[in-house]
């Protein structure tokens, strides 16, 4: 008897309770609910529901005209709860407000979320070729050390003013050429030239046992270049415009002009590892030139264009 007593007493309690539960939910539909309020139950600053106001994302259902207080209706916690989703997603607040507009079509939100989805897919691409660089500067540490990582990076080059001449020769003539056109400059007295800068058309291993570039040899024209000069020995310089290149690889060698073959070697695992593929021409910028093959103060700038494998 005892608990049947206690099981009719809990549920004639259960049921008021669910009665009142019920009344004061009802009751509290018919209220607004003070901007304080509203920002308790929506978990948004009251500072970001001014915000929202001002710009017409969320405004409240009322505005009392004495006191300035908003209020807002307990319904508006849905759009609420829509504005957050859409926040979550990346999306900007203006395209979260024409999403909000109940007169949207169907088609221009499939096309703010295909946009979006478009971006994310973007960000995870360079987020990975990140993650690639990351691992790759890891496994230089292993093998070389911190102090001998070589940085690469892709940069843009605008058009330059070049006086070069172009032949095709063995690696071991190139410095003759250079030394040869900067005497000629001085003639002319051009005392300081841009850097000087080759330019590798083609590369010819048919004989193994000399190697023949095509490659134009000169100098970035800051002044006022002569737009032709005779170089005794080497042929006619010519005065052009070097085009721009939109995509290059980019990495500064440092030290001997002999172990200049391990930066071209880094540069193309660099390439290989973030997907890319290299075009002729190739670059070289002397920024500080060396002597000779063992001057290990010289550094180059090594410039390779580039594009995204398919």
């Amino acid at each position: 008897m005892f608990f049947i007593a206690i099981s009719k007493f809990a549920y004639r309690l259960s049921s008021g309770l669910r009665v009142y539960n019920h009344f004061r939910w009802n009751d509290l539909e018919c209220r607004m609910l003070k901007i304080g309020v509203f920002s308790k139950f929506s978990q948004i600053p009251v500072s970001v529901l001014r915000y929202y106001d001002e710009i017409g994302l969320l405004s409240p259902a009322h505005t009392d005209a004495e006191t300035g207080y908003r209020y807002y209706r307990t319904e508006q916690l849905s759009d609420v709860n829509r504005i957050i989703a859409l926040k979550n997603l990346g999306l900007p607040l203006n395209q979260i407000q024409n999403l909000m507009n109940e007169n949207i079509s169907v088609s221009e939100i499939r096309g703010i979320l295909l946009l979006r989805k478009s971006q994310i897919e973007q960000s995870i691409e360079e987020e990975y070729a990140r993650l690639n660089n990351v691992e790759m500067r890891l496994q230089q540490i292993e093998l070389e050390g911190a102090t001998h990582i070589h940085d690469v990076i892709v940069k843009a080059i605008p058009s330059q003013s070049y006086l070069s001449i172009r032949k095709t020769l063995p690696i071991e003539k190139i410095a003759f050429v250079f030394d040869k056109l900067y005497e000629q400059l001085t003639y002319y007295q051009i005392n300081y030239p841009g850097p000087a800068v080759g330019v590798v058309h083609d590369v010819n291993r048919a004989n193994p046992n000399k190697t023949l570039l095509d490659i134009e040899m000169g100098y970035l024209a800051y002044r006022n270049f002569p737009k032709h000069i005779h170089v005794p020995h080497c042929g006619e310089g010519t005065l052009r415009k070097l085009p721009k290149l939109t995509q290059v690889a980019s990495l500064i060698h440092r030290g001997q002009r002999a172990s200049i073959h391990k930066s071209y070697s880094q540069l193309r695992n660099w390439m290989q590892r973030n997907q890319y593929k290299a075009k002729m021409p190739v670059r070289e910028i002397y920024i500080v030139p060396g002597i000779g093959q063992e001057d290990s103060g010289s550094i180059t700038e090594i410039q390779v264009v580039v594009q995204k494998a398919q």
